[in-house]
């Protein structure tokens, strides 16, 4: 639950379909010297393949969209989660594995360090997350974060609002929505002038882009269901 004043409405985060997350993960489960293995897992009905979805590996642990990665391996499976082995010959360095829900790095959602190399690595965020700070009958406020190197005002990010439990690859259109105002890889942004009701329910998405073809599915990087 969460209240700070009498104009706030309580809500309830709700969990997501079992077998899924509110965001996107990339781990890595073994390596080896020509190759690892890595688990990936994200949002419900997301299909890898069919969205485009891609792996991307960087010879830096703070990768950029200006920077170009060492390989990347698109998705070949609708599978959800998915173990996969990527092939490289690696050296003795740190490396950046993200995921994508596109098919290049300007939809970066995920990250995982590979360290090789005997030096410290500083604790970076691993995934696009959301966090519900306050809800009132008129605003939804909502704190944000993304990866380290991303720009997210530069690649068109939003955060859309939907009635129920929905889903952002089914191409129907947000309730309202608000885009991401700097390149800062966290904030707080208020969705204004709505019309919030008790005892409903309703669904968070943060996309990694604006939109192309009406109707087709989203590039969320992020999902938080919750209710009132």
């Amino acid at each position: 639950m969460a209240r700070t004043d009498a104009d706030e409405i309580p809500f309830k985060i709700e969990d997501p379909p079992e077998g899924s997350l509110n965001w996107f993960s990339i781990k890595v489960l073994s390596q080896a010297k020509d190759h690892i293995l890595v688990d990936c897992n994200g949002i419900a009905g997301n299909r890898p393949m069919s969205n485009e979805n891609s792996i991307a590996l960087w010879d830096t642990t703070v990768p950029t969209t200006k920077d170009r990665p060492l390989r990347l391996y698109h998705c070949k499976t609708e599978d959800q989660p998915n173990r996969r082995t990527l092939q490289f010959e690696f050296e003795p360095l740190n490396y950046g594995l993200t995921y994508q829900v596109g098919p290049d790095a300007t939809t970066m959602c995920a990250l995982a360090v590979i360290a090789n190399a005997p030096t410290a690595i500083a604790a970076l965020p691993l995934d696009v997350r959301l966090t519900l700070r306050a809800v009132t009958r008129t605003s939804i406020q909502v704190q944000y974060s993304v990866l380290s190197g991303y720009l997210p005002r530069a690649n068109g990010n939003w955060i859309g609002l939907w009635h129920g439990s929905a889903s952002p690859y089914t191409g129907v259109r947000p309730a309202a929505s608000l885009d991401i105002p700097d390149d800062q890889n966290m904030g707080v942004v208020t969705l204004d002038n709505l019309n919030i009701l008790t005892d409903f329910s309703y669904t968070l998405v943060y996309v990694m882009k604006q939109p192309g073809t009406p109707g087709m599915p989203l590039a969320a990087g992020s999902i938080l269901y919750f209710s009132t």
